[in-house]
């Protein structure tokens, strides 16, 4: 079976769709992202929420509608969530009842994309006189796309709760100084901790974001160690959850607070520079592999080009009679 032209040009075209089909299902996702930051605008402003009217294309909300309906039919159909599913969102962010359904919703119709391009292309290989076999092959192409348009979103999903993390890492040992400062001034914690939420809600918001939510679990959960426990879980960020052991034994035994705040914190900080350390330490084990196949050939190009044209030309000349 010979691949034609016709063959190359169906496959730039069903995967540029396929991948847009996914880019477009996993950009709902971040909706919501959206929505907390008009919300904060509002917040900082001191606007109603009805001051402002945002405006939203018509389109984006009727594809959410269809994402969400789409996702619904599946979670009917299927067993219960997977947890993974659950602890991914939120671990991303993604605090909406409805995230679960988006999320599989986004699945489906980016793992049906692929079929129905290669159903599309077979149709129009057939009504154009293409073989047979350049049909049935499309056909092949577009269902092989399929496991791959279902498993992009969960990457995607993976790859902005990584980072997430991370960056709710970087953000605590700023968190740890202001929330020393603010105890050691007389604030208890949750008074601190609602301070800190409205200061780092500006520069870190992703702390802010769940500080807010943990001053609201603080006013409302039975215990201060369970409100605690759901943040660290929440998170699952190794800073916040040895902070949260801290501040859940600082509780039961009656330890200065302070004290155990400055203690964490350069425990935390000497934890971070060992970490900085090691990475420092793999770095030269990194760029070996782009020292070795795309700068060394460069510089051998540029010192010893000349010389091998040089040779190649004497050469030449040596065997001409």
């Amino acid at each position: 079976m010979t691949v034609s032209f016709s063959d190359h040009l169906w496959l730039a075209v069903l995967v540029a769709a396929s991948v847009a089909a996914c880019w477009v299902g996993l950009m709902l996702l971040g909706s919501e992202w959206a929505r907390l930051r008009r919300w904060r605008r509002l917040l900082r402003s001191g606007l109603a929420p009805g001051a402002l009217s945002f405006h939203q294309h018509r389109w984006l909300d009727d594809l959410i509608k269809l994402v969400h309906r789409v996702g619904e039919i599946g979670l009917r159909r299927m067993s219960p969530v997977p947890n993974e599913w659950n602890t991914l969102l939120t671990i991303a962010g993604y605090r909406r009842p409805d995230a679960a359904a988006l999320l599989l919703g986004v699945k489906i119709l980016a793992g049906g994309m692929g079929p129905m391009f290669g159903l599309i292309g077979s149709a129009v290989a057939n009504a154009t006189g293409i073989s047979t076999d350049e049909a049935l092959g499309t056909l092949l192409l577009g269902c092989a796309l399929a496991p791959v348009g279902w498993l992009v979103p969960d990457w995607w999903l993976r790859y902005r709760a990584n980072r997430r993390q991370m960056r709710l890492q970087r953000s605590m040992p700023d968190f740890l100084d202001l929330l020393l400062v603010t105890i050691e001034a007389g604030l208890p914690l949750s008074a601190a901790l609602e301070r800190i939420a409205r200061v780092l809600g500006l520069t870190h918001q992703e702390l802010g974001q769940e500080l807010r939510q943990l001053v609201f679990d603080l006013r409302t959960s039975r215990s201060r160690a369970a409100a605690l426990r759901a943040f660290a879980a929440r998170t699952q960020v190794d800073a916040i959850t040895s902070l949260t052991s801290v501040l859940i034994q600082t509780e039961r035994f009656g330890v200065s607070l302070a004290r155990t705040l400055r203690l964490h914190a350069e425990s935390l900080r000497r934890a971070q520079q060992l970490r900085a350390e090691e990475l420092a330490g793999t770095l030269p084990v990194k760029l070996l592999f782009p020292l070795i196949f795309f700068i060394f050939p460069a510089i051998f190009v540029v010192l010893l080009g000349p010389a091998v044209v040089q040779g190649i030309e004497t050469l030449q000349s040596m065997l001409t009679p």
